[in-house]
């Protein structure tokens, strides 16, 4: 570590060592600091004049020390300052200064302690802190070299970010790496960048790391040069600096390039940049050329060239993309042939051959092995996957009825197709809205294959009769009509599968869940009169009840009698416990008392009632505010939850009434109720596409067991569920 202790560049501090010189002052800082740069400058006359200028021998043996100390030398250091003896403070610091140089962290600390405002204080500390971090000492170290002031000096900045990597704190680390990177020269500069190239990685942050690995190959050798620039252009493609990527690639050899150009092509093919994946996959040699550039030929609909590009292929992925661009083509006996001469080990493990190899026997009317090869699709394929394969399964069901393989296969199909009770109550409630919006699109697409604007237009029509509403209606259009621009869209089929994605996008941002926290969990239920407030009450009581919970309701709606005395039936039934007062009470007051009666009883979970607000009536919703302001106060953080129940019958009505409500008070989740009973079912598409508030749970029939938690996936899939 003597480089620390050069001291470069310090012109004006070397011209003030030399006045003091001049002036007989300062006893031996200026002798050793000015010999300490001469040696910097290479002065080495300058050097010899210095030591003969020595006042005393002691002095002189010090100055000789260290300057074999600057060259390296550090054997004959111990034995030139052996013996020497000093009362001096500063001189004596000076001393343990040229033992601890050896590595003695000890004596170092030591020449601080007799000299605190020692010249070279801050080298000092900086070589403390080396010492003990090879010591394996590093909070000790950490201390000394933060007291320096890292900023100031990379190299110092390089050890910090070094130790804090140590202790396993990387985001210090990275700071004072990057500090280290962008301000030092050198090993320092080079030494940082291969840390923060290797952090950066770890956090997939790849413009830091292509800004690292830009300054490791200026200073990189020709025989490792490649390795370098393959991992800046990996980092530049993940990143998404693809240009630049591929101008560093057009100027690498071929074999160099080729897993390079095999990364940059699947990264575009898995950001849907068709063309430039196309072109990048024509960089590839050999097989997995051919394969890229038939799966990206396949995607952008052009299922003729695929084949050429994939004819006289036999390894089994090149089959398998022949096969499906076969049967794009139309060439749909062909594609079986294929199918057919795929190993069962690949199908197991690409589910997809075996689910086209059903569709195509069942084209051929080979009904047997369509049977064979759906089951064997819904036996490979992910649990959660397997709806895809119900569709293929359904219609070999309906092809098997008469017969003779029929007693063969029937009751194998009939339990894959077996639905949980959730999913078959929640696909019975979602029957109207089945028919008022997804049946009249699949008539609107009809049998035709060919999809264009008039089917998109059409389609509008029919989302925004079911309730979609305009805004999301218009962002489900848009979304359609880039897919189809892309040629991602292609046929009635690719459409129906486009819509069902873009419909589960806006459900996924807005599902939710209700969880219960700490006890007393208090949960306030808002809305306007008739939209099944008080029934969904007792719903989620029951579940809590179930799940073996303590439960108290509140009758916070005073406003009518009747409906304290609905909510009492309701608790009977189910058998819990209800806080109320007399009619016309304050509602606020009911909030006050069944918050304390739930800390007196250790109650899990209180559900308050409150009257149904007309969302126009400022007075209602103003008390609606200090129902929550009370809760608050009696305890902190209450309401826990805030669920507005909205009916899904009312349409468009229901958009208002979450826009209202939640401007008045922190809603926490919307309840779709009555789902049942409406054919406008894309209710909840609309209010999950405007609003930012989690749709937590969706009523599905009058049953207790009706209301459930809501799951955009199987929303989804019951909505479209035709068969």
């Amino acid at each position: 570590m003597s480089t620390l202790l050069m001291n470069k560049g310090q012109d004006k501090e070397a011209r003030r060592w030399e006045k003091e010189l001049k002036k007989g002052k300062g006893g031996w800082d200026p002798y050793l600091s000015l010999l300490r740069w001469y040696h910097s400058q290479g002065k080495r006359e300058k050097e010899e004049e210095l030591i003969r200028k020595a006042p005393t021998h002691a002095l002189k043996a010090v100055m000789e020390a260290l300057r074999l100390h600057l060259q390296g030398e550090e054997e004959k250091v111990a034995s030139l300052i052996e013996g020497i003896e000093t009362r001096d403070k500063k001189e004596a610091s000076w001393l343990s200064l040229l033992k601890g140089l050896r590595g003695n962290s000890a004596a170092l600390q030591e020449s601080l302690r007799l000299y605190p405002q020692h010249p070279w204080a801050r080298e000092i500390k900086i070589l403390i802190g080396h010492h003990l971090l090879r010591g394996g000492k590093e909070e000790e170290a950490l201390g000394h070299l933060i007291s320096v002031g890292p900023e100031k000096d990379p190299q110092v900045s390089l050890l910090v970010g070094e130790i804090y990597h140590r202790m396993g704190n990387d985001l210090a680390a990275r700071r004072y790496l990057e500090e280290a990177m962008n301000k030092g020269q050198g090993d320092t500069r080079l030494k940082a960048a291969h840390m923060v190239a290797r952090l950066a990685r770890q956090r997939e942050e790849w413009d830091k790391v292509a800004s690292a690995l830009r300054i490791i190959l200026k200073a990189t050798p020709e025989d490792p040069h490649h390795l370098i620039t393959g991992e800046l252009v990996e980092a530049l493609i993940k990143g998404g600096k693809v240009k630049e990527a591929i101008s560093i690639l057009e100027g690498l050899e071929s074999e160099e390039s080729q897993d390079l150009w095999i990364m940059l092509a699947s990264t575009l093919e898995r950001k849907r940049e068709w063309q430039r994946a196309l072109d990048a996959w024509k960089r590839v040699n050999g097989i997995k050329g051919i394969k890229g550039k038939g799966r990206v030929l396949l995607a952008i609909g052009k299922p003729k060239e695929a084949a050429e590009v994939l004819e006289g292929c036999k390894e089994e992925e090149c089959l398998h993309i022949l096969a499906q661009a076969l049967w794009e083509e139309g060439r749909k006996e062909a594609s079986l042939n294929v199918l057919r001469s795929l190993s069962e080990v690949w199908c197991r493990e690409h589910p997809q051959a075996a689910l086209l190899r059903a569709q195509g026997a069942l084209e051929m009317d080979r009904i047997e092995e369509a049977a064979q090869w759906a089951l064997k699709a819904y036996e490979y394929i992910e649990q959660g996957e397997r709806k895809k394969v119900k569709p293929v399964l359904k219609k070999v069901r309906a092809a098997l009825k008469g017969s003779p393989e029929a007693d063969r296969w029937l009751s194998h199909i009939e339990e894959a197709l077996k639905e949980p009770p959730f999913f078959k109550r929640l696909k019975e409630g979602l029957f109207k809205s089945r028919q008022g919006m997804t049946r009249r699109i699949e008539e609107v697409l009809g049998i035709k294959e060919e999809v264009g604007r008039e089917q998109l237009e059409r389609i509008e029509e029919v989302l925004i009769s079911a309730d979609v509403g305009v805004k999301t209606t218009s962002r489900l259009i848009n979304a359609l009509e880039k897919k189809m621009s892309r040629g991602d869209v292609r046929g009635r089929e690719g459409l129906l599968t486009a819509l069902k994605e873009e419909i589960l996008l806006v459900l996924k941002k807005a599902q939710g869940k209700i969880e219960v926290g700490p006890p007393p969990w208090v949960i306030m239920m808002v809305g306007v009169n008739g939209t099944g407030k008080t029934t969904t009450i007792a719903k989620l009581a029951r579940r809590f009840t179930n799940e073996g919970k303590k439960v108290l309701l509140a009758a916070g709606d005073t406003f009518r009698a009747a409906a304290t005395e609905q909510l009492e039936i309701w608790a009977q039934r189910v058998g819990v416990p209800v806080v109320k007062q007399l009619p016309g009470s304050h509602p606020s007051g009911v909030v006050y008392d069944a918050v304390q009666a739930a800390k007196a009883r250790g109650t899990d979970v209180v559900i308050i009632d409150t009257a149904g607000r007309l969302h126009t009536k400022v007075n209602l919703m103003e008390e609606l505010k200090k129902m929550v302001r009370v809760a608050s106060k009696e305890l902190p953080h209450a309401p826990h939850e805030i669920l507005l129940v909205l009916d899904a019958t009312t349409g468009q009505n229901a958009l208002s009434q979450a826009r209202l409500f939640s401007q008045a008070i922190p809603i926490t989740g919307l309840v779709l109720t009555k789902l049942d009973g409406t054919a406008k079912g894309g209710i909840i598409i609309g209010v999950a596409g405007e609003f930012s508030i989690p749709i937590k749970l969706i009523g599905v029939g009058e049953g207790m067991d009706d209301l459930q938690d809501f799951d955009a996936e199987a929303f989804v899939e019951a909505l479209f569920d035709s068969y």
